[in-house]
């Protein structure tokens, strides 16, 4: 698939240094906002991500399917029209019950910032749109160009911001600089695009609008609250501490998945969206089968010891790069690494879902184990227990669920049980390699950063030996579906 590598290569690019921007800003970010600042932004992009995925009714994902222009026309008419009348809407209701309920708790904790969520909602649904868009028409470069611009002016802003918070004690720059982002990310795109949205722009029929939303009614019916679920699972956590007050447990939580994530997002989002477009058209041949196995095996191999080295290390890292008051952000790190590493094989190929029409188990599966998240972290919280706790208790709900989705997926792919063992087994072994080796040092040596130096050479080397073993070896000892 030479072409699925070079597309990957475009993304994958422009996702690094996205990403590179928020991790080399955070030391910054740390020393001019608050753990509570950062548990109001936590929130606003929490509540905004989860509405963002009901305003386009996820028309936006159908985008790339269809053969005929006009009716993706059609697709992209009713997926940035729905998240315009919708994200109104919900500053209505919003507006309402500040007015009706203005002790609600979580109201009280973001204070006037509740008004930045449907403002945002509308954005992140437009640069959904725009960016599905751009997929179609294969302007993957310009998708990266996007994506780094956004990080660019969310990080000069809220730098400028927060340098100026002495003076403007109310002003949340995080939350400014996220919306001042978002704009500049999809008017650029959308200048880049402009020639073909030209030609899009007149076969927008609004006769027909009816019938391409009820050709892809599933979209609404299954992909809406499929997503949700997803994006709810991963936001809700957030919105649950801050419902019962705990603002800075929230930001130390945020924090923590916000520095987490930026090195799987760069990857994931890089390969999510050409994947998706590449099983459309191959998904069931022996060369897809064979493909999909190869780079999970792969990032297997290398990702497992550095997943592994982080965890161990995550409390003195944040400590010495984000200053003592941070520490407990790096407990969380340490904590979710598990279930980040099972993201990694469950985010891109998630697609494989729609292109099978099988939105209705990934929906199964997702609101099986949300459920149970949500109960047993709210029974906890408001039983007065800790916000390690119920972060705990998440955790553990979640990793059952990452591999039940892993197995769905390898079911979709065709591969075989016996593939999905040894990927698991890889994992552990990859692991619990490094955390064995991370307890033996410490127990001679406390740690300082030679030792860090040292079990990161040991862990690089252990990933990058395996991973060319691995790609070098792949047909001999791993590909036996044919």
């Amino acid at each position: 698939m030479p072409d699925f590598l070079k597309h990957v290569m475009v993304m994958l690019s422009g996702a690094v240094f996205a990403q590179l921007i928020p991790m080399l800003i955070a030391p910054v970010l740390t020393r001019l906002y608050s753990p509570a600042q950062f548990g109001v932004f936590s929130s606003v992009v929490a509540l905004a991500g989860i509405l963002s995925v009901i305003v386009t009714l996820r028309f936006d994902l159908a985008i790339v399917l269809p053969k005929e222009r006009k009716e993706a026309a059609n697709l992209v008419g009713l997926a940035a029209g729905c998240a315009t009348i919708l994200s109104v809407v919900l500053w209505g209701v919003g507006f309402v019950i500040s007015v009706v309920w203005p002790d609600l708790s979580i109201l009280k904790s973001l204070g006037v910032w509740w008004q930045a969520v449907p403002l945002l909602t509308l954005l992140i649904a437009l640069q959904q749109t725009i960016m599905f868009f751009a997929n179609r028409e294969k302007q993957y470069r310009t998708i990266a160009t996007g994506n780094i611009l956004l990080q660019l002016v969310v990080a000069f802003v809220a730098i400028a911001l927060g340098l100026m918070a002495s003076s403007m004690s109310w002003l949340n720059g995080l939350v400014v600089a996220r919306l001042l982002g978002f704009v500049v990310c999809v008017a650029t795109i959308y200048q880049l695009t402009r020639n073909f949205w030209k030609e899009y722009r007149h076969l927008i029929d609004s006769f027909s609008l009816r019938a391409t939303a009820v050709t892809y009614r599933r979209f609404p019916f299954f992909n809406v609250p499929y997503s949700l679920a997803g994006v709810f699972s991963r936001e809700f956590l957030v919105l649950a501490l801050t419902s019962v007050s705990q603002l800075i447990a929230a930001g130390h939580y945020g924090f923590a998945r916000l520095i987490l994530n930026a090195p799987i997002n760069f990857l994931t989002a890089a390969l999510s969206q050409v994947f998706y477009r590449e099983a459309a058209a191959s998904v069931g041949s022996a060369v897809f089968r064979r493909f999909i196995l190869r780079l999970m095996v792969l990032f297997a191999f290398g990702l497992a010891p550095l997943f592994a080295l982080g965890a161990c290390w995550a409390q003195f890292i944040f400590i010495r790069l984000f200053g003592p008051e941070w520490e407990e952000s790096g407990r969380f790190v340490a904590m979710l690494m598990p279930i980040a590493l099972l993201s990694v094989f469950t985010s891109w190929p998630e697609r494989l879902f729609e292109v099978r029409g099988r939105q209705r188990l990934a929906l199964t599966i997702q609101l099986t184990f949300d459920a149970t998240s949500v109960i047993g972290v709210m029974l906890l919280l408001l039983d007065g227990h800790s916000a390690t706790q119920a972060i705990g208790f998440y955790i553990v709900v979640q990793f059952v669920y990452q591999l039940c989705y892993l197995f769905a997926i390898f079911e979709l792919a065709e591969l075989f049980k016996k593939q999905y063992c040894l990927l698991l087994f890889i994992l552990f072994i990859g692991g619990a390699g490094i955390v064995v080796m991370h307890i033996v040092l410490g127990y001679f040596y406390s740690p300082n950063y030679y030792l860090l130096l040292l079990e990161a050479i040991l862990a690089i080397t252990m990933a990058a030996g395996s991973s060319y073993y691995v790609n070098k070896h792949f047909n001999k000892h791993f590909w036996s579906n044919e």
